[in-house]
């Protein structure tokens, strides 16, 4: 189910730290495997993956638009409750 998602980016990088994750005690390998998860997570929680790695901070999972939105396009931002209750929407071309 998740093949249509887009992690590419993150599979590469993790297929070259595979020897650093199978170096890590299971604690620390448990950590690891929670930070991954947020990869599938709906939100803008980004994935500290830095204890696979000694040198760098490897920030992963951000959420980045790839499209400029331009003044005649349509773009609205909505907000909802969990309830769906309360709704907020706001255009975003008026920012």
């Amino acid at each position: 189910p998740y093949n249509k998602l887009s992690i590419v980016l993150q599979a590469k990088v993790l297929n070259g730290y595979i020897e650093n994750f199978k170096n890590l005690s299971i604690e620390k390998q448990c950590s690891a495997l929670y930070e991954i998860l947020h990869f599938f997570q709906c939100n803008s929680v980004t994935s500290n993956l830095k204890i696979i790695d000694a040198g760098a901070s490897l920030n992963a999972g951000t959420i980045l638009h790839s499209k400029n939105i331009k003044k005649d396009e349509e773009a609205i931002l909505i907000m909802q409750s969990p309830t769906g209750y309360y709704s907020k929407t706001i255009d975003l071309n008026t920012l």
